[in-house]
């Protein structure tokens, strides 16, 4: 019995991991969609991936809220398969690029998160 339940486990927990997501690839673009930075090494990833997950939804999904003016695309690609292109403002302010009304996010540190982006905020 025991043995059966470990072998479960083991299955389980081998299973949860395949289905894990992981950014492999993040392509920061310009206005013109000019490439202007690359992240793929495991130290740039890795401090993205950080960033990123603490980004904070904006608590308004209203269609008349002020607009945004997105100067940059963040694409991200993830494993297995699959990603999103993001529009980002340097002030730190991101959302996916899509033809519905989608919730806003803000970026806690984004002098920080700039740097590895490689790209300057606004003056």
């Amino acid at each position: 019995m025991i043995r059966i339940f470990i072998f479960i486990s083991l299955l389980l927990g081998v299973t949860a991991c395949s289905n894990a997501t992981e950014i492999v690839l993040v392509t920061v673009r310009d206005n013109e969609f000019r490439i202007i930075k690359t992240l793929s090494s495991a130290a740039e990833l890795a401090e993205f991936s950080e960033l990123w997950s603490k980004r904070q939804r904006e608590p308004s999904m209203e269609p008349f809220r002020a607009p945004v003016s997105y100067p940059y695309k963040i694409d991200i690609e993830l494993t297995p398969k699959g990603g999103d292109r993001w529009l980002y403002d340097p002030a730190g302010i991101t959302q996916v690029l899509t033809k519905t009304i989608v919730p806003r996010y803000h970026i806690d540190l984004p002098e920080r998160f700039n740097a590895l982006l490689g790209i300057e905020a606004k003056r």
